[in-house]
């Protein structure tokens, strides 16, 4: 019924949230609320809270409706209430923004770490086909670092390169910003149980280490633990980063049959909603 939502099957809550909606109150609640129980990640020996903020949101008209005018406002309003509850690291990636406004997660990001606060950023880099060997990577880094004022502390491979088409060459450019500096660690997103598994160790043999792992988990979507992925992670000494945790605004009181968001996520939030009334 939405992009990788699914009916409820039971509980999960990711350390993460991944939707960065107006209701930034709610997600510093969130925070607070799971800074007492759950693990943030260890990143050279900085400690992220258990909940990021997700920017998913930033710069998307497709299924957020997004508006500069109307929104960015919003984002840093929103990132402050998060900031002051103690929520110290945002998720975003090179694609975020969509068109003519692709990065623009990064550069609202740039504008909220000059703010002054301590703000870590764990960024995913697009395995674009266009992408060749491990200097597109790098290139990658160093505009997602432009956009951001400066390089985020954790990159990460944003899904499994169909059929692997240039995977090595990706992990040996992570493996490399690791290692010299430019980067403190390095993650994944969207990887099953085998390709975990399989990544981990050539990133090892490589001399870095997988930190993390994002996956979509939320009470609406438990894949990730049904697949075995999470269990693998744990096992592996690799921190599981849940998104979409909020079901893009569903599992919040903030819509209802008179009252959704823009853009297409209207449309699936108004098919899902009857499936989460009490």
């Amino acid at each position: 019924p939405g992009p990788g939502l699914s009916r409820p099957r039971g509980a999960a809550a990711g350390p993460a949230s991944h939707d960065m909606t107006r209701a930034g109150a709610l997600l510093a609640a969130v925070g607070l609320a799971l800074a007492g129980g759950a693990t943030g990640l260890n990143v050279a020996k900085q400690r992220f809270s258990a909940v990021g903020i997700g920017t998913w949101s930033w710069g998307n008209r497709l299924l957020f409706g997004y508006s500069s005018g109307l929104d960015d406002r919003g984002i840093l309003e929103a990132y402050d209430i998060a900031s002051r509850a103690g929520i110290n690291w945002a998720d975003t990636g090179d694609t975020y923004g969509t068109g003519a406004l692709e990065g623009r997660a990064e550069v609202l990001l740039g504008q909220c770490r000059a703010k002054g606060r301590p703000l870590y950023v764990a960024t995913k880099l697009a395995p674009f086909p266009w992408r060749l060997g491990e200097g597109s990577m790098r290139r990658a880094f160093e505009g997602s670092a432009a956009r951001l004022g400066g390089p985020a502390e954790v990159v990460q491979l944003h899904w499994p390169p169909p059929l692997r088409w240039q995977e090595d060459a990706y992990l040996r450019a992570f493996a490399g910003l690791v290692t010299e500096g430019s980067a403190q660690a390095m993650g994944l997103s969207n990887y099953g149980p085998r390709g975990l598994e399989r990544v981990a160790a050539r990133v090892e043999a490589l001399g870095a280490r997988v930190v993390s792992n994002q996956l979509q988990l939320s009470l609406l979507n438990t894949r990730a633990l049904d697949s075995g992925a999470v269990a693998l992670a744990e096992e592996l000494g690799i921190q599981t980063i849940g998104y979409s945790s909020l079901g893009l605004g569903v599992l919040t009181d903030a819509y209802g049959a008179g009252k959704l968001p823009r853009g297409a996520r209207g449309r699936f939030v108004r098919e899902l909603l009857p499936e989460v009334e009490p």
